[in-house]
């Protein structure tokens, strides 16, 4: 394995206080995992880039929530993803009996370049085992904890119908639900960050007149 040229860290903390989610990627044994920090909510991605006959080598960095749905929905490649994380990295060697042996901290520059994700890879549905949980996971969890990156989401996804009615349709009750709640002021005044003017699909275009008149109804004083 490549040797690295960062900062040992003798005792890995952020370890203890992360929380296995689920595999995005896995073959034959998972090869890109989501962590959570329960503690303030931040995602970390578990990234296996090397073995020898005793270690596992990850790469560990966090991202948002919107990083990690643009990769899954191949918005952006593996590359991309990394090229997003925020903050240092870490390098853990783990043992085969899942004790870490070594644990590296550094910046993204000092990276080895055979440890970079390759640009041209992007996520197939078929390498996560449980991809609708993975799907289910960021819209009634991890993208709702951010509402703009939410409607970030609502605003340009592209895919087709059955799509929106599997995975977003609670969206739309999300928003209806806060138009008739102790909210609705800042709503109205941020009405053009939930609804695009212009929708092309018809559905789309149902959901916003739906929208507005739900607006029309609260302002007329009911």
């Amino acid at each position: 394995m490549e040797l690295l040229k960062g900062e040992k860290i003798s005792d890995f903390k952020l370890q203890h206080k992360l929380i296995r989610i689920i595999d995005i990627i896995n073959f034959e044994g998972p090869l890109l995992s989501l962590y959570e920090n329960p503690a303030n909510g931040y995602l970390f991605l578990y990234d296996w880039i090397d073995r020898d006959k005793e270690l596992n080598r990850w790469l560990i960095y966090h991202c948002k929530p919107i990083n990690i749905w643009e990769f899954i929905n191949q918005k952006i490649s593996h590359f991309d993803l990394f090229n997003s994380l925020t903050g240092v990295c870490y390098i853990i060697d783990i043992n085969n009996s899942l004790r870490i042996e070594n644990a590296v901290r550094m910046n993204r520059d000092a990276l080895p370049d055979i440890y970079f994700p390759e640009k041209e890879v992007y996520f197939e549905s078929s390498d996560c085992i449980q991809y609708d949980r993975l799907i289910q996971l960021f819209v009634n969890s991890f993208l709702q904890r951010n509402e703009n990156e939410l409607i970030e989401v609502y605003e340009t996804e592209e895919s087709e119908y059955y799509f929106w009615q599997k995975y977003f349709k609670s969206f739309y009750y999300h928003l209806s639900n806060k138009l008739l709640s102790d909210n609705y002021p800042d709503i109205k005044m941020n009405k053009n960050q939930y609804v695009t003017l212009k929708q092309e699909k018809g559905y789309k275009n149902k959901i916003e007149k739906n929208i507005t008149k739900n607006l029309n109804y609260v302002s007329a004083g009911h």
